[in-house]
């Protein structure tokens, strides 16, 4: 993928058709500053393409993962990859939102240009959890956001996600907004797909 400026005009794009940054980061103006490609490897054509429909039986399983920076990154830097559902149960009633699909820190790439982000040779913080809309309650979103740690600061510091529900907030409608203030981080770049049970 040959990344320019239209590229990042095209994920932005893609993200506010359905109201991805609006919706998590309400408050945020946000430019991507690279793409992050997600791949559902073991299954054919799934890979995720900013709000393309996928099956829930093929995303069961933790997908491949890539970030292609648009500029040079800081590879001293640790950085944050998480997933999460801002429509549980569905998009109009949000008491189980959001919920914490999974959180990997103190992930790091060797090259300025990013490359793979292999989960297991960093921290899982959450362990990674399929798309499980409820039978009937429409098209859920599930987002991949990679975001940047403070500098000096490991996963080992950040608040815990105490439960997946809320993001253990307890309130509806919250979750990786709070979490990432609370924490410091600095949202890079997100991408995503539709699923539900019908």
């Amino acid at each position: 993928m040959l990344l320019t400026t239209s590229t990042a005009t095209a994920i932005n794009a893609g993200l506010a058709k359905e109201d991805i940054v609006a919706d998590l980061f309400p408050r945020l103006d946000f430019a991507p500053q690279g793409a992050l490609l997600v791949d559902y490897e073991a299954h054919a054509d799934h890979a995720v393409a900013l709000g393309n429909t996928l099956p829930t039986a093929t995303t069961q399983d933790a997908p491949q993962f890539h970030y292609q920076s648009f500029g040079d990154m800081d590879t001293a830097a640790k950085y944050t990859l998480v997933m999460t559902d801002p429509d549980a149960p569905s998009r109009t009633d949000k008491k189980f939102s959001e919920y914490c699909h999974y959180v990997v820190t103190d992930v790091q790439f060797a090259d300025s240009k990013g490359g793979a982000i292999v989960p297991e040779e960093f921290n899982v913080a959450e362990s990674y959890i399929g798309p499980g809309p409820p039978k009937g309650t429409g098209l859920h979103r599930y987002i991949f956001l990679l975001l940047k740690q403070p500098q000096g600061v490991s996963g080992a510091q950040f608040s815990k996600v105490k439960e997946r529900f809320n993001w253990g907030y307890g309130q509806p409608g919250v979750g990786i907004d709070r979490w990432a203030k609370e924490n410091g981080l600095t949202l890079l770049a997100a991408n995503y797909f539709l699923a539900e049970n019908k």
